[in-house]
């Protein structure tokens, strides 16, 4: 609890994320608000836009701007610190090497869905994929008539149901405000799960999976189990299709599909 305190870059971005009411600090390029000069967040926010008119001699072709940004700040400017590793940067050591020990230092063998083949990264994440996904029991929703299985029913009734409100920090409206915080206003950098291949991150390894197969590898792995010729890159899309197209959800037990009631 007190290290939120000790540290200036968690009380830096425990300000930036809970009182967005400090941000007095405005960014000369696009007016974008900051809480202080030496946040990561400003300072990562700044080499970006550095990066737009930084010249490199190095005949050096970036793949993204993250790489670009990472490479100006690590070979020339050097005023983040980065990771040798990937291209994660902070202001200082302390974010560096908490970043190191948790995702270059743990070695964890995947944990594979024995009943789709997905791969997670720890038996939490698969276990929280199995209850969301596998699980076939149906709960009516209490609030509508919908029905789900017992952690997508959680999922439902925090999205659709639980008090939303105003951002205000991009002023929309919104039906599930805390999700929204994380998903749009969470810097990337901050993000958990990053894309190997752009600067997009995420919060959660589902999107970025979904991320990954629809932009970068194109495929389309779950197919229409009744047997037409459509696919798509999420179960989500493909169950929404077999219910608009076949009038429910397919079931593996005796081919009977769960009513979308």
């Amino acid at each position: 609890m007190y290290e939120l305190w000790y540290n200036a870059e968690r009380y830096d971005y425990h300000l930036y994320r809970k009182h967005p009411k400090f941000a007095n600090v405005t960014c000369e390029f696009c007016g974008k608000k900051f809480v202080s000069k030496t946040t990561i967040e400003f300072l990562l926010h700044i080499s970006y836009h550095k990066a737009e008119s930084f010249i490199c001699d190095c005949s050096l072709q970036f793949k993204s701007t993250k790489q670009k940004v990472h490479h100006m700040q690590s070979q020339h400017l050097k005023e983040l610190v980065c990771c040798p590793k990937c291209h994660f940067m902070t202001s200082g050591s302390f974010l560096l090497d908490k970043h190191i020990k948790n995702t270059h230092l743990v070695v964890k063998s995947p944990c594979i869905c024995e009943q789709c083949g997905l791969s997670f990264p720890d038996k939490h994440q698969q276990k929280s994929h199995m209850d969301r996904v596998h699980d076939p029991v149906l709960l009516l929703c209490p609030k509508c008539p919908r029905k789900y299985n017992k952690a997508a029913l959680k999922v439902h009734v925090e999205q659709a149901h639980s008090k939303g409100g105003i951002c205000n920090l991009c002023g929309a409206q919104v039906s599930y405000l805390k999700r929204h915080m994380k998903c749009m206003h969470t810097p990337n950098h901050l993000k958990k799960y990053p894309c190997s291949d752009c600067d997009k991150a995420f919060i959660t390894p589902g999107p970025l999976r979904n991320h990954q197969m629809s932009v970068h590898l194109k495929l389309r792995p779950y197919n229409c189990r009744y047997g037409c010729e459509f696919a798509y890159n999420d179960l989500g899309n493909r169950n929404a299709h077999e219910r608009k197209k076949h009038g429910k959800v397919f079931s593996s037990k005796g081919q009977e599909g769960i009513k979308d009631e």
